[in-house]
C-alpha cells in the first residue's frame, strides 16, 4: 500500500506539508484542496481496498501481508487496528541491516505468514549496528534536489531475497 499520504515525513519544514494528523484528522485535513485532497482521497481509498482484501483473505484462510513504514499513520487507523485484532501480527525491519545508509524502520503486518526473519538494527545514538556508521537521516533533499524519503522507498534487494527465501520454504512445507 503506497505510503505517501500517510507519511509523517511531511512536516511544516519547507517541504510538502502534512496531509493528516494522528488524531481527529487521521483520514485527512478537511481544508485540503487540489492535488493534496486527491492524494488523501486516493490514500484513503487504497487503505479501504487493502482492508477489504485482507478481510476477504482472512475469510478464505489465505495468508497475506501489508507493508508500510513503521511510522506510517496508516497503522493508527481503525482498519489496521482491526486487522491486528483479527490476528495479524507486525514484523519490523530496518533497511540499514541490508546495506542502506538509512535506518528506515518498516513494518510488515501479516496474517498466517511465517516469521520473515527480518533484520533489525541494534545500534544506538543514531549509529548502525551493521556498518558502524551514523544513519543518514531521511529529511530534506540530496545534492541533486531529490527528497531523501523518495530515495529510501525501494526495498533493499537482499531483504527481498531473504523474504522470498522464507516464503518459498514455507510454501514447500505446506
Amino acid at each position: 500500500m503506497p505510503c505517501e499520504s500517510w507519511s509523517r515525513a511531511r512536516k511544516w519544514d519547507g517541504g510538502p506539508p502534512p496531509l493528516r494528523d494522528n488524531d481527529s484528522f487521521l483520514y485527512g485535513y478537511d481544508y485540503l484542496t487540489g492535488s493534496n485532497r486527491i492524494r488523501v482521497e486516493q490514500g484513503n481509498a487504497l487503505l479501504k481496498a487493502t482492508f477489504l482484501l485482507a478481510l476477504a483473505a482472512i475469510a478464505a484462510g489465505t495468508p497475506w501481508t501489508i507493508e508500510n513504514p513503521f511510522s506510517s499513520r496508516a497503522w493508527l487507523t481503525f482498519e489496521m487496528t482491526k486487522l491486528q485484532e483479527l490476528g495479524a501480527l507486525p514484523q519490523q525491519v530496518h533497511y540499514c541491516q541490508y546495506g542502506k545508509p538509512w535506518k528506515k524502520a518498516t513494518t510488515f503486518l501479516g496474517w498466517k505468514i511465517p516469521s520473515l526473519l527480518l533484520k533489525q538494527c541494534a545500534g544506538s545514538f543514531g549509529q548502525c549496528s551493521a556498518s558502524g556508521r551514523k544513519h543518514l537521516v531521511l529529511e530534506g533533499r540530496n545534492s541533486q534536489g531529490v527528497f531523501r524519503t523518495l530515495l529510501a522507498q525501494p526495498y533493499p534487494k537482499d531483504m527481498v531475497a531473504d523474504i522470498a527465501a522464507v516464503l518459498f520454504k514455507h510454501l514447500q512445507n505446506l
